[in-house]
């Protein structure tokens, strides 16, 4: 890969996301991403960013702005997990295609019709994929799953924990709730870890966090300057969910407890709030990473993403830094691929 470093000016950061087989990158005001391909080649586009938050700027302000960009970043999240899952299976229809060619010339009539079905299958799929309304139900069931198991099913659990008691002392209530949330939040990264398919993903996701600390340190984006790089960074969303959880419990105790659905709701209306606070302290923390106090308040979510990061190989760098190339590139931030 062609040496491209350049230091990166301090108001200007990058963010990402581990896809199917590939890398999401998001800079400014374009957003990336680099697939890796059956073949070996790597796909990769950009696009700008037609943030909500961008067309409406009275959501910048602090606090407020946290949800909303929080929004921003899964509407892209699912934009690029939609544009993977097609390219994946886009290869499985070109496996399918020679597989049936093949059978067809040696005249087995079987595997050509059971190529045909899952060809059918595959283009349904596809279809399904690329749904004008695809996105609307994935980030409605996103939503909602988030809101049962770390919401709904901590909120109904404790009053067992608690002895029955409504009136308990709230401190210590919302403290047994919140340790419950961590728990399920803790116990679901476990189990999806031992998932093979994850695992990569996860592997991926190393890779996105080792390039861009490859750029912030102003290194050139080649594969060896991100062997010296940790897997976990400060603005990952696993560090920011881990703090989101943990600051429910403060927040959540100046709320009377109350009977099960109120209290549910109540829950759910401050969640946005909460996590504009977790969004103002991840922001400082990257700006102000030496501070003692910013990192014993972020080391948490930086040990957590030993579950949720793996050390990639070379061939999964270049894939991050491929996506983050051309969004730099979008941006100026690089000279575009054949210029000196």
């Amino acid at each position: 890969m062609p040496r491209k470093g350049t230091k990166k000016p301090s108001d200007f950061s990058v963010g990402g996301q581990a896809i199917i087989e590939g890398v999401m990158m998001l800079a400014g005001g374009h957003w990336s991403l680099a697939v890796r391909r059956k073949s070996g080649s790597i796909y990769s586009d950009v696009w700008p960013v037609h943030s909500f938050v961008e067309r409406h700027p009275w959501l910048k302000k602090p606090i407020l702005r946290g949800f909303f960009v929080l929004v921003d970043t899964m509407v892209l999240g699912f934009k690029a997990l939609q544009k993977s899952a097609d390219l994946a299976l886009e290869d499985l229809e070109e496996e399918l295609r020679a597989e049936e060619a093949a059978a067809a010339g040696q005249g087995d009539e079987a595997v050509v019709q059971a190529d045909e079905e899952r060809l059918e299958n595959v283009e349904k799929e596809k279809r399904a994929i690329n749904g004008k309304w695809v996105m609307i139900p994935s980030l409605v069931l996103g939503l909602g799953f988030f809101v049962v198991l770390f919401i709904l099913l901590p909120t109904w659990i404790t009053p067992s924990l608690t002895g029955g008691r409504q009136n308990v002392n709230r401190i210590l209530f919302n403290l047994v709730e919140g340790l419950l949330r961590l728990g399920v939040f803790v116990l679901y990264l476990v189990m999806v870890s031992l998932i093979k398919d994850i695992r990569r993903v996860f592997q991926y996701h190393g890779a996105e966090h080792q390039t861009i600390h490859v750029w912030e340190h102003g290194l050139p984006l080649e594969p060896e300057n991100a062997r010296q790089m940790g897997t976990a960074h400060v603005r990952c969303g696993t560090g920011f969910l881990l703090l989101t959880l943990v600051l429910t419990i403060l927040v959540y105790s100046v709320v009377p407890v109350t009977t099960l659905w109120p209290r549910v709701a109540s829950r759910i209306l401050l969640l946005p709030f909460v996590a504009g606070i977790s969004y103002e302290i991840i922001k400082m923390a990257s700006k102000h990473r030496k501070s003692l106090l910013i990192g014993a308040i972020v080391a948490p979510g930086l040990w957590l993403q030993k579950l949720t990061t793996r050390q990639p190989d070379d061939e999964q760098v270049e894939v991050a830094m491929r996506a983050l190339s051309v969004v730099l590139e979008a941006e100026g931030k690089i000279p575009q691929s054949g210029e000196s």
